[in-house]
């Protein structure tokens, strides 16, 4: 199930990008918000592969940040947002 065109995993861990996988191998839209500096597991590099956005070291306060600054190039999208 996807609450939106447009989804943001905002994680802490790798569990969030199961769900990543699961959404990009469906055709749904997904980037990740992941406040730790990098991580070199599988299912991180699965979904690098599959083209999944992640923005390392960031916060969803950095992420919506920049949604602002590129407000022309993300107008018209819809936004959902998933804690994990």
């Amino acid at each position: 199930v996807s609450c939106g065109f447009n989804n943001v995993i905002f994680t802490n861990n790798d569990s969030a990008y199961e769900t990543a996988v699961s959404f990009k191998e469906k055709g749904i839209s997904v980037e990740i918000i992941d406040i730790r500096k990098k991580s070199n597991s599988k299912i991180v590099k699965n979904a690098e592969k599959l083209g999944v956005k992640i923005y390392w070291n960031s916060t969803t306060h950095l992420f919506f940040f920049d949604v602002f600054l590129n407000y022309y190039h993300y107008a018209q999208k819809i936004f959902c947002l998933i804690y994990f």
